[in-house]
């Protein structure tokens, strides 16, 4: 067969195909057409958007089977058939339906989650045209609840949307994280952007052992490469991350366990100021009583792109497949130089040694893999205190599983002593000492050697 008459067949085929769909569509939407003719007519019929306790759903029409299947026939194939299962029979909340939340649940929806419960108190305003999933300029003044739950049902029918137009309160909880059929939620995706709402969702849902991921800053930031996904202890240049660690240990929750997703782009811009009346009066300008009123300029594609992010963690978690994020943000290559310009001059001032020790990748893995942008010692954040890399133990000599990440002034007192126990306490040293024999173990261990040629080089033990 020539390429030609194989270019010829393929068209062919492509386009009887085409037909063939388009008529079994039309037999679907014919089948039904008696029953649903309001919703073809132009006039469909909208879902009543109630309190906490749900809405009615409207009838969505009942297309045959194979046209199901074929919607989510890709997704079937890249889950397989126990991962799309777990789907079709997995219950997801989404918590904030905005900018970040639409897109989310919008995704979960069209992926084969078979119940998503939506919640959201606030109405569609013109300034969320620009980032939301759904909503256009005749939806403006409806609850986000209705309006995406209507555009879902539309969109995919087998769905099931449970819309609750509803601030997510303490007192309220229970109600709104209530079981769906007997079944806890499977996920719970926290998209709101008020500090004292999110605390109270993200303790609720460590008091009831729900998993739940959650979104940060989404303002203010550009930059897609710089997304992150990963415990809430580990977030960077994240404002509101830093907020809801402060606010969650406060309270005396325990914040492992939290999944988040964050930028580590540092915000380009700042909340903007309060006009002279909103200063006077806060509680008069916000969408509720004393919510938040200062605004935070925004990219769309910023929190659409969160969402999305977040709507693939849930999906690939539940299905049974879930990925591993990178844990901490990469340093930058700046950043990267200076820690190891000062590892090489700590090396000849306090050790005596001018070989090389370390490339520019070996300090992005120490810093952000192995010891977290943490201080091994006090825990410190690296965005809070200076840091330097230093030898752990004098005797093992430069290698990677004996470096650690230290504050300048507890590094000082480390390269004064023969030995980490004359200065750490117990408890120290046995978490160091951990954390390096994990390194050793995992194999991830690199040490200095020579080439045939004598040139000092790093290789994987």
């Amino acid at each position: 067969m020539t390429m030609r008459s194989a270019a010829l067949g393929a068209l062919a085929g492509a386009i009887v195909g085409g037909c063939i769909t388009a008529a079994l569509m039309r037999r679907a939407s014919g089948a039904i057409a008696s029953d649903e003719a309001g919703h073809r007519g132009g006039s469909r019929k909208r879902r009543g958007c109630g309190g906490a306790g749900g809405s009615e759903r409207a009838e969505a029409p009942e297309y045959p089977e194979h046209v199901m299947r074929e919607v989510y026939s890709r997704i079937q194939t890249f889950f397989g058939d126990a991962g799309f299962k777990s789907l079709r029979e997995s219950f997801v909340v989404v918590v904030g339906i905005g900018g970040v939340g639409s897109h989310a649940a919008h995704m979960l929806a069209r992926s084969g989650v078979g119940v998503v419960r939506v919640i959201d108190f606030d109405q569609v305003t013109l300034s969320s045209l620009n980032r939301h999933a759904v909503a256009g300029l005749a939806d403006v003044g409806r609850p986000k609840a209705e309006v995406l739950a209507q555009a879902l049902t539309d969109i995919v029918p087998w769905c099931k949307v449970d819309a609750r137009a509803a601030m997510f309160t303490e007192e309220q909880a229970g109600e709104l994280l209530e079981p769906h059929e007997g079944r806890l939620p499977d996920f719970v995706v926290d998209c709101i952007d008020d500090v004292t709402t999110k605390g109270a969702l993200l303790a609720k849902c460590k008091e009831l052992g729900l998993r739940v991921i959650s979104a940060m800053c989404a303002g203010a930031k550009a930059d897609p490469t710089r997304l992150q996904i990963g415990s809430i202890n580990d977030a960077s240049h994240d404002p509101l991350a830093a907020k809801m660690r402060w606010r969650l240990k406060k309270s005396g929750i325990d914040t492992s366990g939290i999944d988040v997703i964050y930028s580590s782009e540092k915000p380009r811009l700042k909340l903007l100021p309060l006009t002279d009346e909103q200063a006077q009066e806060p509680q008069e300008f916000g969408n509720v009583e004393y919510f938040r009123t200062r605004i935070m300029p925004v990219l769309g594609t910023s929190p659409a792109i969160m969402g999305q992010a977040m709507a693939a963690f849930v999906l690939c978690d539940v299905a049974g497949k879930p990925f591993r994020p990178e844990p901490v943000a990469g340093l930058s290559s700046k950043s990267k130089l200076k820690f190891l310009q000062h590892l090489k001059n700590r090396e000849i001032e306090v050790f005596g040694n001018r070989q090389p020790v370390a490339d520019k990748d070996d300090v992005d893995f120490l810093v952000t893999e192995l010891w977290r942008s943490k201080c091994a010692v006090t825990l410190e954040r690296l965005e809070r205190q200076p840091m330097v890399i230093t030898r752990w133990r004098r005797e093992r000599g430069p290698s990677l599983n004996n470096f650690v990440l230290l504050r300048n002034t507890v590094a000082d007192k480390l390269d004064a002593v023969a030995q980490p126990e004359d200065v750490f306490d117990p408890e120290v040293i046995a978490r160091v000492d951990s954390t390096l024999a994990i390194f050793d173990a995992v194999g991830r261990r690199r040490l200095l050697s020579k080439d045939p040629q004598g040139r000092e080089e790093l290789c994987p033990l």
